[in-house]
This record gives structure tokens, C-alpha cells and sequence, in this order.
């Protein structure tokens, strides 16, 4: 009883510090939305404030939350793992109070008054009633004591799927805006170079030789990059 105990308490103390650990960064992660909140309600000025995150901001939250669906799926595993575990002793324990219970009703069956062997052993088997008897309330305490903790983490394996739901749903709107922010960013640092050579002037500038190839490069990314900051 101590053991299985023990490793409740063990695999509960570590559930519970990851969840504690995971709805603080959560908290954290939610606070860079806040700028996108009436103060009067604190609701969202929008349906998806994620929208209204620069590139950057994207990119580390989605990075936090993949590390959040990470320790959501490690948590899972954990549990699981638990699962197994008290099936594996609940059913041990069973045929333990099985063994115990049969024994107990042959003794009790046993007919009073035959002077035969068979019935002085069977006397003689009686002795270990009390015994039995305790073995029984023991076993019957470890079996219900395995089921209460396995339920109790399936309601914890549950919360984990909602959670991990949850956390695929944020991260893959995060992944597709990304996506769209970069290749604006492209399509921006392309129509810009475009505009850039298209108005000639990097070729007047080679052709008075007032510079060499390789510094029109260097003036075209110095255009470029003045171009993206303003």
C-alpha cells in the first residue's frame, strides 16, 4: 500500500508542478496580447489579436508554444505511463483478493461436525481466518485505492487533450501568419529592388564610373535597408 501510494504522490507532485509551471508561462504568453484589449472589458479588439503581432512577435510566440504543446505531450506520456501502471497493480490486486476470498469460502463452508481428516484440517484452516479476513479488507483497500487513482488521472489525461487541442489550434494560426508575414516581407524587398534598378540611377552612377559593380551592390542594399526602416 505504501508503494503504490508513494508513486501517487510522486507522479501527482510532478503533474502538478508542470501545470503550475506551464499556466504561469501561458499567463506570461497571454500578456503580450494585452496591448490588443479594450481596459474597460478586457476583451480583444479584435477576434484574433495574434493578427496584430509583428513578425517578430509571431515567431516567439510561436516558438513558446510549440514548447507548451511539448510539455503538454510529455505530461501525456507521464500519465499514460501511470495508467499502465495502476491497471498492471489494480489487476495484481485482484487476483490477490480473489485467491483470499476462495479461501476464506472453503473454510466457511466447511460442515461441523464431521470427524473425518478433511474436517480437522479444515478446523485447523480456521485458525487463519482472522488473518485471511485482514488480508481481504487489504487487497479490497489496494484494488479500490489503484481504480480511484487511475481515474483520477484520466481526468488529468483529459484536461491534457483539451489543452493540447487548444495549444494546436493557437500554433497553427501562428504558423500560417508567419508564413503570410514572410512572404509579404519578400514580395516588399523584391518590389523595392525592383523599383530601385527600374529607376536607373544605380546604372547612371556605373556608367559616370563614380562606382564599380560591387559597390552598387553595397548601394543597393543600403537603399534597400533604408527603404524597409521607413
Amino acid at each position: 500500500e505504501n508503494h503504490v501510494a508513494a508513486f501517487n504522490t510522486n507522479i501527482t507532485d510532478m503533474l502538478d508542478s508542470r501545470l503550475k509551471k506551464r499556466n504561469y508561462f501561458l499567463d506570461v504568453l497571454d500578456s503580450e496580447l494585452s496591448p490588443f484589449k479594450y481596459s474597460s472589458s478586457g476583451e480583444y479588439i479584435i477576434k484574433d489579436p495574434y493578427k496584430l503581432l509583428d513578425l517578430e512577435q509571431k515567431k516567439k510566440l510561436l516558438g513558446s508554444y510549440q514548447y507548451i504543446g511539448a510539455s503538454v505531450d510529455k505530461d501525456l506520456i507521464t500519465a499514460k505511463d501511470g495508467m499502465e501502471y495502476y491497471n498492471k497493480m489494480g489487476e495484481l490486486y485482484k487476483q490477490h483478493l480473489e485467491a483470499v476470498n476462495a479461501q476464506i469460502k472453503e473454510i466457511e463452508a466447511s460442515v461441523p461436525g464431521e470427524q473425518s481428516q478433511l474436517n480437522a484440517q479444515k478446523e485447523e484452516l480456521k485458525k487463519y481466518l482472522p488473518f485471511l479476513n485482514s488480508s481481504q479488507k487489504e487487497y479490497e483497500s489496494l484494488v479500490n485505492m489503484a481504480h480511484t487513482y487511475k481515474e483520477n488521472l484520466k481526468k488529468f489525461i483529459n484536461n491534457c487533450q483539451i489543452e493540447k487541442k487548444e495549444t494546436e489550434i493557437i500554433v497553427k494560426k501562428l504558423e500560417d501568419y508567419t508564413k503570410i508575414d514572410e512572404n509579404l516581407e519578400i514580395y516588399k524587398k523584391s518590389k523595392k529592388e525592383s523599383d530601385v534598378r527600374s529607376s536607373g540611377l544605380l546604372e547612371k552612377l556605373k556608367n559616370s564610373k563614380l562606382i564599380n559593380e560591387e559597390e552598387s551592390k553595397k548601394v543597393l542594399s543600403q537603399l534597400l535597408n533604408v527603404q524597409t526602416q521607413m
